[in-house]
């Protein structure tokens, strides 16, 4: 399993590695780009075709056993060395491109929760088609028409197994971002519990 250094694992999650793997690489959804309204414009990056989902790099679990037999690295620095001015987020672009058709989706909400702000169209957040894009949301603030927006950052915070900090803002160095927003202190807090905890044992 690769996870980026800004991902706090806040459960078990040994779930994942006694499952059989059917697809050689399981991945989440990139939802943070999707609410960004920048998907479309990745996936374009990346060569994927128009139905093809996107998916966010920073928590994959390969099949090592493909990986050797496909000589996956090297295939991918030749790709990344062959299109480094086309991606712009280049090794999850070339991910994408290297695994599109060939990868399982598993839940971000669950194993690569963004920390950022969700709003739903609808009070109980079920699934991701009830997430209104931040563009969206903005567009009916404007014609104030908001009433049938629900903030449902903290229930889908609390849910999460594994929680991506992946914006600019990163609790380490922006604390009072993370304390000034309500809506995102649930995922601080998981953070800061953490952080003590690394402060304890380097003592």
């Amino acid at each position: 399993m690769y996870l980026d250094v800004d991902m706090v694992v806040n459960r078990d999650i040994s779930e994942l590695f006694e499952a059989a793997m059917e697809k050689p690489v399981w991945v989440c959804y990139d939802i943070n780009n999707y609410l960004q309204g920048n998907i479309e414009y990745h996936k374009n990056n990346a060569g994927l075709g128009k139905d093809a989902p996107y998916f966010n790099s920073g928590m994959i679990l390969f099949d090592m056993k493909y990986v050797r037999e496909n000589d996956t690295k090297d295939v991918l620095i030749k790709d990344i060395q062959c299109n480094f001015d086309r991606y712009k987020l280049v090794d999850q672009d070339a991910l994408n491109r290297y695994y599109q058709g060939n990868c399982e989706f598993i839940p971000w909400e669950i194993y690569n929760c963004p920390c950022v702000p969700y709003i739903s169209t609808v009070v109980s957040y079920q699934k991701q088609e009830q997430l209104a894009a931040y563009a969206k949301i903005k567009e009916w603030q404007e014609r104030e028409d908001a009433s049938r927006l629900y903030d449902v950052t903290t229930d889908i915070l609390n849910r999460a197994s594994i929680i991506h900090f992946c914006t600019e803002m990163k609790p380490w160095k922006d604390r009072n971002f993370y304390l000034e927003n309500v809506n995102l202190q649930s995922g601080y807090r998981i953070y800061s519990r953490f952080e003590r905890l690394a402060e304890r044992l380097l003592k």
